[in-house]
């Protein structure tokens, strides 16, 4: 027996898609803001555009939205309705139709953890997902922004190429060590000959190797505990 969310009640869910889970993630407001603010909107369209249907379905996205936020700091819950609209054919007026609905959230911080969490529980529930992230560094004075398409063909997983976190573009230099886990920035000066190999200064692991065209120095930024 369904529920009003569309789960059965021995919480089991039907063998045939529902329909399609479109997700977008972006940064909202300015980038003084620390940590920064993210705009999550959930928009799910039944494969059956009847009007229990897109009921059930927003029962469902509001209720897997707080599941996966769950612990996380977020602002209340927005709906909308989501329309289509034919054109207009001669002799009859354009006609329109609830296709689907919009569920928007506001979120402090990089939601990545709670956004993996709600794909994977739209996909247990019968639903095709189809995500969008666009993320801003962290960075003070930094406007680099990426756009992935984590689960579109050919497209890179958790971080996009040149970027050393999802927060933290790859400009400024930082890099963990592979040892200890410990995070430096890396300073670079032309070097007048192969320069010198550069160590962890926490465990000692080669983080340069000997022969760059540049000399570095390291900046330690975060210890990690494992090097304590």
């Amino acid at each position: 027996m369904e529920q009003a969310d569309g789960t059965r009640s021995d919480g089991s869910t039907e063998a045939r898609p529902r329909g399609t889970a479109a997700l977008h993630v972006a940064p909202s407001g300015g980038a003084a803001t620390n940590p920064r603010r993210y705009v999550v909107v959930l928009e799910v369209t039944p494969d059956v555009a009847r009007a229990d249907e897109i009921t059930k379905a927003l029962a469902l996205a509001k209720r897997l939205l707080d599941e996966a936020f769950a612990g996380s700091s977020y602002a209340q819950l927005v709906t909308r309705d989501v329309w289509a609209t034919d054109r207009a054919h001669r002799g009859q007026a354009a006609a329109s139709a609830l296709m689907a609905v919009e569920v928007e959230l506001e979120c402090l911080g990089w939601p990545g953890e709670s956004t993996a969490r709600l794909q994977t529980l739209l996909k247990q529930n019968g639903y095709r997902v189809i995500a969008e992230e666009r993320r801003a560094c962290a960075e003070e004075g930094c406007r680099s922004e990426a756009v992935l398409l984590p689960n579109r063909p050919n497209r890179r997983g958790r971080v996009d190429d040149g970027w050393y976190s999802e927060t933290i573009c790859g400009k400024h230099n930082y890099k963990t060590c592979p040892g200890c886990r410990s995070v430096f920035r890396l300073l670079s000066t032309n070097a007048s000959g192969p320069a010198a190999s550069v160590a962890c200064t926490e465990c000692g692991f080669v983080l340069v190797e000997w022969g760059s065209s540049k000399h570095w120095e390291i900046e330690l930024v975060t210890a990690s505990a494992v090097s304590s």
